[in-house]
């Protein structure tokens, strides 16, 4: 089996699965309903990228595992379309996310789209890495009964989840840089939390949340959402001079 052919067919069966979800009266239907109509919220966006990845987790294991009957590749190969997989769904959850800040920012008169959420490649990076450590050398295999459960539903919907966080810091970060207030908030999920979710939890102006607020682990029920508003706490100008510099001039209001 070819590399380019291993990763067609997982992303064939997850476009399918797509276009079937989209047809029906299920969540995944009714959560795009609410984002196309500008009514999705943060928790909205947690709750799709969830969705997807248990379906990426399902074929990953499908295609990938150790169930799966794949041969002919080598374990760096393998990996290309371990890496393919996550990084797709990890798109896919921070599209969606930047559609609930697309309604998010009309809602509060914004005229200006959101945008996605940037990858920070380490991660799928380091879980390859953690893949690779556990290999059989003799079967040249990459994914062992004792590795699999690297690509189980709670890892995959970690990398996931950090699509809606990153896509909430990359909005709250142009919208502070053009002087506008940028509430972010994390609430403890339904059940509770554990103790570090506790500490960190509240309602911030973005740049004075406690380090590493956006974090997220494994089976972490938190919720963090963004609200712009289109207060300004400062007024921003640039300015030219004689040679053609650019300078920017930040006034507190």
């Amino acid at each position: 089996m070819s590399e380019r052919t291993l990763y067609q067919m997982m992303l064939s069966d997850f476009m399918k699965w797509q276009n079937s979800e989209r047809d029906a009266n299920g969540k995944y239907a009714k959560l795009w309903a609410k984002a196309n109509g500008g009514k999705a919220t943060y928790p909205d966006a947690q709750e799709y990228s969830r969705i997807i990845a248990d379906k990426w987790s399902e074929l990953l294991k499908k295609y990938c595992g150790v169930d799966s009957g794949v041969s002919g590749m080598s374990s760096d190969e393998l990996a290309t379309q371990v890496s393919k997989a996550l990084e797709q769904c990890y798109k896919g959850s921070s599209y969606y996310s930047s559609k609930v800040q697309d309604g998010i920012n009309k809602s509060v008169g914004l005229n200006i789209n959101g945008v996605e959420g940037k990858l920070d490649r380490t991660r799928i990076t380091r879980l390859i890495e953690k893949l690779k450590n556990g290999e059989s050398v003799t079967e040249d295999i990459l994914i062992t009964a004792e590795t699999e459960w690297l690509i189980d539903k709670p890892v995959v919907e970690n990398i996931s989840m950090s699509a809606v966080t990153d896509t909430i810091q990359e909005n709250a970060r142009l919208h502070t840089e053009a002087g506008l207030y940028s509430y972010i908030e994390r609430k403890q999920g339904a059940g509770g939390c554990c103790d570090w979710c506790a500490s960190v939890a509240g309602r911030y102006i973005y740049g004075e949340q406690p380090y590493d607020f956006f974090k997220i682990h494994k089976h972490c029920n938190c919720q963090i959402t963004y609200m712009p508003s289109r207060q300004r706490w400062q007024n921003i100008t640039f300015t030219t001079d004689s040679k053609g510099k650019i300078s920017k001039n930040i006034e507190d209001l």
